[in-house]
């Protein structure tokens, strides 16, 4: 049957057959209809951050719940989980500065003449964990000896946009900030390139060493772990022959899977004679046979290669070249390097001749005379092409010649693979130049390496899906959902059942997949029924600290299989029919989020220009300031920075609909007179110099549309919540110049907090927004013709946790041709009290009657004001707790003093109180305990609502959550253990597990242990006796491992899944397995006498 399900779009909705439970293979029949529809939530278009090999993200909790399945004497089935336990992963630091050498093998060297400016490029990663500050420096290597150098005249530049070269606005550091760990690859890499400038007084032959290092803000070491990076030397010989430089870039620094790039390799002979010839040989007619040779100065580019893992076995291009080289001087010569077929991963072109790349793929790219098809002249029918050369001569003995001051230059067109998925490593590239001295030698010069990121934030190919079990895209409607029907034909209130569902991974990068239910994190819940999301038997974790249920990381083409548990409430009317909605989620490019657009200006259509007095001819006297839907509030000022005094006066002209500013008051140099205007639409302000003396500058201003009060000029109001960790502002900004010469303004700004950012880029056809091709950022704008106008756009990064209020802010635009010359426009941004705040997650277990069932939740501020408890002045935030079966609760919060203790929430008129405020962007965990009555039958479940409800700063927030407790059957205790072994080379043992770690503690590459243990506390003995357990997210399985401790002394079977769970034929070495059982004394029908127990156990590294 097909239906419409209608949210932000109409969706056709189809049923399909119901999945049952794997384990049990059926489900319980009753008289409540229920329908589950899963839902794909996705971008549009295929839009990448692969984390292959990343560590685990600190703060992480790694959690686990065993199971047991047995049947009593009876014949019924039970099912019984254990406790769950909890490893959160700690803080690793690590460092890498790349490339890295010393002599004779450096990182990099390179010649350079007397007087050039040298540019080294270096890549910093964070190898660590988490985010972290690095500080960076640079030592002279004791091979130093060029006369006139000095340290001190080196720098260390921040290449913000990876390309190689020092651009405008890329400043100087030491100190390189918020460097995310590895877990959010390639964002763990920063670009540094040193550079510095040759003494005029150094001479040939003599030497530069200096080597780069760096260290972790907090230090050489974090948590143990060495965190510093040394021995990246580089070496300038100072040659006074003929150099001739080379010079690579790229058009873009991030790009897409299907993007072409542009490579550009530019260069000259900076030295003070000219270059010899030399030689390649080349086939000119594509027929595999070298035929003649070509002269000049040689320039070899390998097509750009990816150093990670996954390309290992794919050594070859990882792009095509198109056929649109273009190239100076007109005389050269574009060559190809090819095989006559697509090499296979083991050729290593056994008859190249000459040494290895600087990028170093040996053996692969190689400037080789000898073979016939090694280099040719046309890219050739049939022919495979490995690099491009370049020549600057032709098949004429003699041509090529680069005399003294002559320049080069090639470009050549390369295309991504459509199909080629992220990865932490960049697309790199580097090519070099080869010539001849004057005594013949081989000269021989690298260009400087560029990189692109693929399927980086903003450039992601992310596609998800989710369906029934093992069918997760068995149904496709159009290009944004995925969606198909699991329908329930009854079951009973009061009852549970599970759904099982698989998630797929269809992007190009490593993805978090969000599991979400009606709505974000699940705020909307449904009164008749309760859902909770398992990854088997343990509740599904947040991976990535983002607040949504996940089935934490999935690979390009890899699935998940999860269980959906879906609880009925008892007081539902018999044949009420429910539908529950199920999300899959990209968690980097979330798609129809119930958040608010973020924020905005109050009027994004503003439109303000600037413009001469065209009765005043050419001259500047009178300035226009067009401010269309004017409010009523300020909206101009004028500054007079000439030197003269100058009267000002404000007029309304009804017949022209316009504000003319004639004498009113004086104004001397550095006043400021503000204009403001009744409830005139349209209105045109006219700044007039009455004395006739030249107005150099007028600032742009703006009008607020909103609820501000008269003094604000402008401002931006945040709308929030937003999404992202922080959020982002444009203010548009005008820079004119009447002065009649050309001139170049410095960008500031002041009065922004300091956790705040500000970026300028110049809006170049000043359109009111940012294309493309304007996202370099800019500190300067310039030059200005005299007379014209530039734009600029100044985007204000800040934390959208930023407390509530108004925020005042100045930018200013100075001249550089007279530094006292300046201009400062006031803004606001203001923000509004939001308060919100998160009860995470809903919770489930079990217990017997007379027994307690604790449940942990984290109280999470997600707004911009604290939510107060008791220890402020404010009216305390509270908890209420509404009980379907009338069960017992108390409320307890973790003390913010010692370590794993609780003080209990007082409680009086129906609520308990918050002890202790919850700061803005922090949480605080709750305990809440269950006291599950003694004469409470088996098999029911009460489901408590938790509902969190702020008060004071935060009135008006408030979020439920819920717990659902089962009393099960007493005849199996099921209890579970971990320990912490220590890093994975240790051995295994309870003696000699790593002392310094605990069992609720670990870092990556750290050994856990975990141990189940089951007692059979009924009178009679238990049959067909199943222990499950899924292996934790972040985690792999260390093969071989699993075991039973205490046996029955029968036929005891440990099978192994790596599908979650679909089959059980993994085999027990396999480190992909993702579910474990062990069956217990299969022989004897998998029989547990009473009073008997058994222990299983099995490891697994933290990821």
């Amino acid at each position: 049957m097909c239906s419409v399900f209608s949210r932000s779009n109409p969706r056709v909705i189809c049923t399909s057959p119901f999945i049952g439970n794997p384990f049990s293979g059926g489900f319980q029949m009753s008289n409540h209809k229920l329908l589950i529809l899963v839902v794909l939530l996705m971008a549009g278009i295929l839009m990448a951050t692969s984390s292959a090999n990343a560590y685990t993200r600190a703060g992480t909790d790694i959690t686990n719940v065993a199971s047991a399945v047995y049947v009593d004497q009876t014949g019924q089935q039970f099912t019984t989980p254990s406790n769950q336990v909890i490893t959160t992963v700690q803080e690793i630091c690590g460092m890498d500065i790349t490339p890295s050498g010393s002599a004779p093998s450096y990182a990099h060297q390179q010649s350079a003449a007397p007087g050039q400016v040298v540019y080294y490029q270096y890549t910093l990663t964070n190898a660590g964990n988490d985010l972290n500050d690095f500080y960076v420096s640079l030592a002279n290597g004791s091979n130093t000896n060029a006369t006139g150098f000095s340290l001190s005249n080196a720098a260390i530049y921040l290449d913000t946009n990876n390309n190689g070269l020092i651009d405008a606005g890329e400043d100087t550091t030491t100190y390189v900030t918020d460097v995310p760990g590895d877990y959010n690859a390639p964002n763990n890499q920063v670009s540094l390139i040193v550079s510095y400038t040759v003494p005029v007084t150094a001479t040939s032959g003599q030497l530069i060493e200096i080597d780069i290092r760096g260290y972790a803000a907090a230090g050489d070491t974090v948590s143990g772990q060495a965190c510093n990076d040394s021995v990246n030397y580089h070496l300038t010989t100072v040659s006074e022959e003929a150099i001739v430089t080379a010079n690579k870039n790229v058009n873009v620094a991030d790009a897409s899977s299907g993007d072409t790039l542009v490579y550009s390799l530019y260069g000259s002979n900076i030295g003070n004679q000219s270059t010899g010839f030399d030689s390649i040989h080349v086939d000119t007619g594509s027929d595999g046979t070298a035929d003649a040779f070509y002269y000049g100065v040689i320039i070899t580019d390998p097509l750009p290669t990816r150093d990670d893992a996954d390309l290992t076995s794919e050594p070859f291009p990882i792009v095509r070249v198109d056929n649109n080289t273009q190239y100076t001087p007109a005389a050269g010569s574009i060559l190809y390097w090819v095989g006559t077929t697509t090499p296979a991963a083991t050729d290593t072109l056994s008859d190249a001749t000459d040494g290895s790349w600087p990028d170093g793929s040996t053996g692969m790219w190689f400037d080789d005379r000898t073979n016939a098809e090694t280099w040719a002249a046309s890219q050739g029918a049939g022919y495979f092409i490995r690099g491009i050369g370049f020549v600057t001569g032709t098949t004429s003995s003699g041509s090529g010649t680069l005399i003294a001051g002559q320049n080069w230059d090639f470009e050549f067109d390369v295309r991504i693979p459509v199909d080629l998925t992220a990865s932490r490593s960049p697309i790199r590239n580097q090519g070099q130049v080869e010539y001849r001295l004057d005594d013949q030698s081989e000269a021989n010069q690298p260009t400087n390496p560029v990189q692109t990121r693929l399927n980086g934030p903003g450039y992601e190919k992310v596609s998800v899906s989710i369906g029934p079990a093992g069918l997760p895209t068995a149904h496709d409607f159009g290009t944004n959902a995925s969606e198909d029907t699991v329908v329930i034909n009854t079951i009973a209130g009061g009852e549970t059942q599970n759904i099982y569902l698989t998630v797929r991974n269809n992007g190009l990068q490593d993805d978090i997949i969000n599991i979400l239910r009606f709505g974000a994190n699940g705020s909307q819940k449904p009164g008749s029924f309760t859902v909770s999301f398992f990854d088997g038997a343990t509740p599904l974790g947040n991976v990535d600290g983002d607040l949504n249920r996940d089935v934490g990381t999935v690979a390009p083409g890899d699935t998940a299989m999860i269980r959906v548990q879906v609880y009925v409430d008892a007081n539902v009317d018999a044949g009420t029919d429910s539908t529950i909605v199920i999300y899959a989620q990209s968690s980097i490019n979330p798609a129809d989020t119930s958040y608010a657009p973020g924020f905005s200006t109050n009027n994004p259509n503003l439109e303000t220009t600037l413009t001469a007095d065209p009765t005043q001819g050419s001259t500047p006297s009178t300035q226009y300031l067009q401010v269309a839907d004017a409010t009523g509030f300020q909206v101009g000022q004028f500054i007079n920075v000439g030197n003269e005094i100058t009267r000002i006066s404000a007029v309304i002209n009804a017949a022209t609909d316009t504000l003319e500013v004639a004498p009113l008051t004086s104004a001397t140099n550095g006043d400021v007179v503000t204009a403001v205007i009744g409830a005139v639409n349209r209105t045109t302000i006219i700044f007039r110099n009455v004395t006739g003396a030249a107005v150099e500058y007028v600032n742009r201003l703006y009008t607020y549309g909103g609820d501000a009060v008269a003094t604000d000029e402008n401002a931006y109001t945040f709308q929030g919540p937003d999404p992202d960790s922080s959020t982002v502002v444009n203010i548009p900004l005008t820079v004119r110049n009447p002065a009649n010469r050309a001139d170049t303004y410095t960008l500031s700004e002041s009065l922004f907090p300091a956790t705040w950012n500000v970026t300028y880029y110049e809006d170049a056809d000043c359109q009111g927004d940012l294309d493309a091709s304007e996202l370099s950022a800019i500190s300067d704008i310039g030059p200005v013709a005299g007379g014209d106008t530039a734009c600029v756009y100044a985007v204000v990064d800040f934390p959208a946790t930023t407390a509530f209020g108004t925020y005042p802010t100045y930018f200013t635009a100075t001249s550089t041709n007279k530094t006292d010359i300046d201009s400062t426009v006031r803004d606001s941004i203001r923000i509004p009290r939001n308060p919100n705040l998160l009860l995470e997650p809903d919770r489930s277990n079990s217990g017997r009657p007379n027994t307690q069932v604790s449940y942990i939740h984290d109280l999470i501020n997600l707004g911009n004001t604290i939510i107060p408890g008791a220890d402020t002045s404010q009216t305390n935030s509270y908890f209420t707790i509404s009980s379907s079966r009338g069960w017992s609760y108390a409320l307890y919060q973790e003390d913010p003093d010692t370590a794993d203790q609780w003080d209990a929430l007082p409680f009086a008129g129906g609520q308990w109180d918050l002890l202790y405020t919850v700061p803005i962007g922090g949480s605080w965990r709750i305990r809440v305990v269950a006291f599950i009555p003694s004469n409470a039958p088996d098999g029911v479940s009460d489901v408590a609502t938790i509902t969190a409800v702020g008060q004071g700063d935060a009135t008006g927030a408030s979020d439920p959550a819920v717990d659902i407790t089962t009393v099960i059957d007493a005849s199996m205790d099921v209890r579970k253990a971990v320990r912490n072994l220590g890093p994975s080379s240790y051995a295994d043992g309870d003696t000699t597990y790593n002392q310094t770690a605990t069992v609720n503690q670990g870092v990556p590459q750290d050994t856990l242990k975990y141990y189940v243990n089951f007692y059979n506390t009924a009178a009679t003995a238990l049959d067909t006796v199943y222990i499950y357990d899924d292996i934790p997210a972040n985690t792999t399985y260390v093969p071989n491992s699993a075991r039973f401790e205490i046996g029955s002394g029968g036929t005891d079977t440990i099978e192994y899944s790596n599908d979650n769970g679909a089959t059980w034929t993994a085999a027990a070495n396999d480190p992909t397995v993702t579910d474990i059982r062990w069956i217990w004394n299969s022989a004897a029908n998998g029989r547990l006498n009473s009073g008997a127990q058994g222990r299983v156990s099995y490891k697994v590294t933290i990821d």
